[in-house]
């Protein structure tokens, strides 16, 4: 009898815990589901591995050893979305959709900057340097590129002009441009400056191409947009150290 009883309790020990894992899965069930359609997160996708791509994802891009990026020289691409067209010319350059008529002219205006002067979400004769280009009846250079901080933004301008010789330079400034220029990787490994002796060195050059393996976990819990969204809020140093901000000072 004291065997059975015994039996009875393991048995219904072993019910409430399958009943309770149970619930559990399917509590967390609903909640990944909920929190996918409020996101619009309906694919299949290992989330953590799409943030590593964030910039090459959108857009063609390929390393630089000063810049840490650029967007690939003569490259033309359509957005996700398909409804942006993405003409990139030499040195990464992007186009005002008037080449033809701006050709035989020199340059006049070099603008620089991150996202907001390469014109995302936009097609080529859609960003302002390109109703730049048009107000001023001259040829205008779209040197912008995406996730720039303001470092890689003055020593692309710098590139730049060695290599088109404008008239003028316009630097395109957003405020989240700044507090990059800490950081030695955003979305991927980056220059950066250090104050020594009263100078500004170049620190990280020539800049490392950014290698990428997925920790166990994050192979198997960043298929669940739910341990995503969770992790990277509640502990992003360990969920996103592969591929997030990386602060040099």
């Amino acid at each position: 009898r004291e065997e059975e009883g015994l039996m009875k309790q393991i048995k219904d020990l072993m019910l409430v815990c399958f009943v309770s894992l149970g619930a559990i899965l399917i509590t967390l069930g609903l909640m990944e589901t909920a929190l996918r359609l409020k996101h619009h997160k309906r694919e299949l996708t290992n989330f953590v591995k799409e943030n590593w791509n964030l910039v090459s994802w959108e857009f063609p891009v390929q390393h630089d050893e000063l810049l840490g990026w650029v967007p690939t020289p003569n490259k033309r691409v359509n957005s996700q979305n398909a409804k942006e067209s993405i003409t990139l010319l030499d040195f990464g350059i992007r186009s005002n959709g008037n080449e033809q008529k701006t050709a035989q002219q020199s340059v006049g205006t070099l603008v620089v900057g991150a996202s907001s002067v390469f014109g995302s979400q936009v097609s080529d004769q859609e960003t302002w340097p390109a109703y730049l280009s048009q107000k001023l009846n001259e040829k205008v250079i779209n040197g912008g590129v995406f996730a720039y901080g303001l470092d890689q933004i003055i020593l692309r301008m710098e590139d730049l002009m060695n290599k088109t010789n404008p008239h003028r330079v316009i630097i395109g400034i957003h405020p989240d441009n700044i507090p990059q220029t800490a950081m030695s990787q955003k979305y991927g490994k980056k220059p950066y400056f250090e104050i020594q002796g009263g100078d500004l060195v170049l620190k990280n050059v020539p800049v490392p191409e950014t290698k990428r393996e997925l920790k166990p976990v994050q192979a198997v819990l960043g298929y669940s947009y739910l341990a995503h969204y969770l992790l990277s809020r509640l502990a992003p140093q360990y969920w996103l150290e592969n591929h997030g901000e990386i602060r040099a000072h």
